[in-house]
């Protein structure tokens, strides 16, 4: 929004996605396409932090500076509920970040972290081959159905319309 010159309108929906989605996302934070809230409510994200590729976070996830110092995300990462990632981390490409966890420590490429404070609980070894190009298209596919221009709780698109009812059970 700064780059057009919509710095007002980037203000006034801050604050409505505070009021109404109980998510406050600091207007600095920059995060590449595919970044997903799973759920809003209760995400607090630092103006400066930085962000990459299919970000996916769920809802009570905080990501804060320490000591005005921020964390930065890495590609295809995911941030379970409840989860903490606070000060100067860096959180590795394909990382998992489980529910609840306190990442204040870098998180390595590919490795699953939990608990209070976050380690290692399983590294798994970079794929060998790259993704197919079915993959990623599956992949972008699922990431821009997550995006709200894309999609939203006023469109039904996305609901079959050739639905045989007959094979619904009835409920006594």
């Amino acid at each position: 929004s700064r780059r057009i010159h919509l710095e007002p309108l980037a203000m006034l929906f801050n604050k409505l996605n505070g009021m109404f989605c109980h998510c406050i996302i600091g207007r600095g934070a920059e995060f590449g396409p595919g970044f997903v809230l799973i759920h809003s409510t209760g995400v607090v994200i630092n103006g400066n932090v930085k962000g990459g590729t299919r970000v996916f976070l769920e809802h009570q996830v905080t990501i804060g500076a320490e000591k005005q110092q921020t964390p930065i995300i890495e590609d295809d990462v995911f941030v379970g509920a409840g989860a903490k990632i606070v000060g100067p981390v860096r959180i590795g490409s394909h990382a998992r970040v489980g529910a609840n966890a306190v990442v204040v420590k870098n998180v390595p490429a590919y490795a699953t972290v939990g608990g209070i404070p976050a380690r290692v609980l399983k590294q798994r070894a970079p794929e060998s081959r790259p993704a197919s190009e079915g993959e990623t298209e599956l992949l972008d596919e699922l990431a821009s159905e997550c995006q709200p221009e894309n999609h939203g709780w006023w469109q039904a698109a996305h609901i079959p319309q050739d639905i045989d009812e007959s094979a619904i059970p009835s409920v006594p």
